[in-house]
């Protein structure tokens, strides 16, 4: 029976036509490259938005950060092979994180919250699945399962915003993450035997 379900399964995707190919782990893009449908959620949700611009005078100080890129990303949060859109976006109650959720009949927008009075006080980096991360209060790493939505703001840790199948849950990240190094076999153990 199971030999039939997997040859079932090898035959549909082979017959499948297209294969999904994974989106890359995230890319700033520009405000013309956000899609007419992401536009229209975000003009229902917030009248008079408009996307924000970075508050440079903020970010001076923080040069020579990690690498981020911008104001607006694209990424798979969900890891549904659609590519979703993270962005500043400036509204009457001031500059918001949204995400936009690319789902079959359209943009679900998520509110993460305030980044700024008038222009974006933070930078948007996209963390890839996989990565290894630390709690402040935890001891042990943690990895990412999917690529995650990062903001970067002066003199304060960076935020990863995880997505759990419903919302997005924000997690303050340690920059004092351990390195591979610390998990290393010690030198007088087998590796391929059992503890």
């Amino acid at each position: 029976m199971r030999t039939l379900w997997i040859s079932t399964v090898l035959a549909a995707a082979l017959a499948g036509g297209q294969q999904a190919t994974p989106a890359p782990a995230g890319a700033a893009i520009s405000a013309e490259a956000v899609p007419k449908a992401a536009r229209k959620v975000l003009n229902k949700q917030f009248p008079d938005w408009q996307f924000a611009a970075l508050d440079e005078a903020a970010n001076a100080a923080c040069a020579g950060g990690p690498p981020t890129l911008g104001t607006i990303v694209q990424l798979d949060v969900d890891s549904d092979l659609r590519p979703d859109i993270a962005a500043a976006v400036l509204t009457s109650s001031g500059v918001k994180l949204v995400v936009l959720l690319n789902r079959e009949k359209g943009y679900r927008v998520f509110d993460l919250g305030p980044v700024g009075d008038k222009a974006a006080a933070g930078t948007l980096a996209v963390a890839p699945r996989g990565q290894r991360y630390l709690r402040p209060e935890g001891r042990v790493d943690e990895f990412f399962s999917n690529a995650t939505l990062t903001l970067h703001r002066c003199n304060q840790p960076p935020a990863a915003f995880v997505w759990n199948g419903a919302t997005f849950d924000q997690i303050v990240i340690d920059g004092g993450a351990r390195t591979q190094r610390d998990f290393a076999f010690p030198a007088d153990r087998d590796p391929g035997r059992r503890w």
